[in-house]
This record gives C-alpha cells, structure tokens and sequence, in this order.
C-alpha cells in the first residue's frame, strides 16, 4: 500500500492561506486521500511554527454566511444559513416564547417552567358565548377544623379550604378579624355612644340589632349615623319584651363615625349592635 504525506492549508475567517495548516498521511497514496491525520498546526505567520492570530489575521467557525443581524430575518431553524444563536431563537418562537425560562434552582434542584400561550387554555369561550369544551377545575385543600390550621401572616399567599364534603368554606360579608359588636344600657332620650368611630378612613356596617326591654313601656330606638346625625334605622320594640333585628343588606355608616342610639318609650332597655368594618 502507498503512503505519502501531505498537507491540507489552513484558511482565515477571509478564507485567504495562512502559515501552518494540517499534517496528514494519504493512505491510499494517490494524492487526493483519504487522509488520516497525525498533526494539526495553526500559524498565523507564514514559515513560523507559532499560531498568531490576530485582526489582520482572524480565525473564526462560520456556518457559510452569518446574517448582519443574528436576530433578525435569517433567524430562521431551517436556513442553510444564519447563526447558531440566530436558530435557537427561531426555535423558541417557534415553541411559542422568545425567552426561554430555565426555572429557578440550581443543577438537580432546579424548578422547571413551562411557558403557556393563554390562546392554547381550553375552553376558550368568551363571556355571553355558546358554552363548549371541559372547563378547568378549581381544588380546595380540605380541613375538619379551621380552628386546628396554622395562621399565615398578613399579605402572604394562603391556601383555599373547603370541608372534607367538598364544599367551599365561605362567610358572609367580612374576615372574622373584622366584626365589630358592643352591648350599652340606655333609657329613653339619652343619646348615647352604640358602635366607637373606627378609625380614618373605615365605615361600620350594621348587619344586626338586639334590644332587650325591661320596662313596661315599648317604644322604638333610631340608630343614628352620629351624635344627632340621621338616622339610619328604626327598630320597633314592645313593653316588657325585646327584638331582633337581622338587616339582608348590610346598613352602612359614615367612616370614622360613631354610631349612637336614641331610645323613646321605655326608661330601661339593653342594646346589643353587630356589623363589621371596611374601608369599601
């Protein structure tokens, strides 16, 4: 078998011949390979056993002809041309995001995301639209006790709990932090304090009124919005008796205002007011 050696020369990022090149044996002898390589050298001066490069002098790997811009037209994960990065873009617009998210973490512990194009959720249905699809669930974390769960604090996220049933634990109109009650004597023509102003900026809401008479005169007792202010409700009670009072609508009271009761008839009754507070 023939065995010569050869050269192979070594190209710039002009594709003009620089010093140096690859050393290689053609096996088959013929001068034209195959080759089978045993050194390689890169000079960037001609007769010097030395790689210079330099700007006169560049090396650089080419895909054929990068586009000006990587980015911009030629970005495109099927040319023939444009650059490696100038392809990776493509493909992730194409996956639906110019961005791709790696998660949060680091090595094995890194949390992955997954990008979602709001288009892509099924149903798609528009409101007042004919109803399709399978709408997505909602889930709960169900509890036994809502006594027994572990407080967050303010302004944290905080799961939704439901009863071991299923059904959705709710409460009507406020947090339980926010209930506001308090129980005061009065007798007939006394103006007197029922609910303390809660602060700038929040209102009181009247949701419920307990009036116990201990007298042997009935009569009726204004709630009033304020010292003399207007009245707001007027909850009827009989002689020697007493009432309840539940209000469907919440009755509202002007913010950081005191509420105040201003019984007519008896000389002795007992008030209990219940609502809540709210800046709404």
């Amino acid at each position: 078998m023939a065995f010569t050696v050869g050269s192979i020369a070594a190209k710039d990022g002009a594709a003009a011949t620089v010093g140096g090149g690859l050393l290689a044996a053609d096996v088959a002898g013929g001068g034209v390979g195959p080759w089978f390589l045993y050194h390689g050298l890169v000079d960037g001066v001609a007769g010097s056993n030395k790689a210079q490069v330099t700007s006169a002098n560049a090396l650089k790997t080419d895909v054929s002809a990068v586009p000006a811009d990587p980015f911009g037209a030629n970005a495109d994960a099927a040319s023939a041309t444009g650059s490696v990065s100038a392809k990776l873009r493509a493909i992730a617009t194409a996956l639906g995001t110019t961005a791709l998210d790696l998660g949060v973490g680091t090595g094995g512990t890194r949390t992955l995301r997954v990008a979602m194009d709001s288009g892509q959720l099924d149903p798609v249905v528009a409101h007042d639209a004919v109803d399709s699809g399978n709408p997505y669930k909602q889930g709960f974390k169900a509890t036994t006790s809502l006594a027994g769960l572990t407080l967050v604090a303010n302004a944290d996220r905080t799961d939704a709990f439901s009863g071991i049933d299923g059904v959705q634990i709710t409460r009507p109109h406020c947090n339980l932090e926010d209930i506001v009650t308090n129980v005061v004597t009065c007798t007939a023509g006394a103006n007197t304090s029922g609910i303390a102003a809660q602060g700038a900026g929040v209102k009181f809401y009247l949701t419920d009124v307990m009036i116990v008479n201990t007298g042997t005169t009935g009569g009726r007792l204004p709630i009033n919005d304020g010292s003399g202010g207007t009245t707001k409700a007027n909850v009827p009670f009989p002689a020697g008796a007493g009432t309840v009072k539940s209000f469907a609508v919440p009755v509202p009271f002007t913010a950081n205002t005191a509420v105040f009761v201003d019984p007519t008839g008896s000389d002795d009754i007992i008030v209990t007011l219940i609502g809540f507070k709210s800046k709404v």
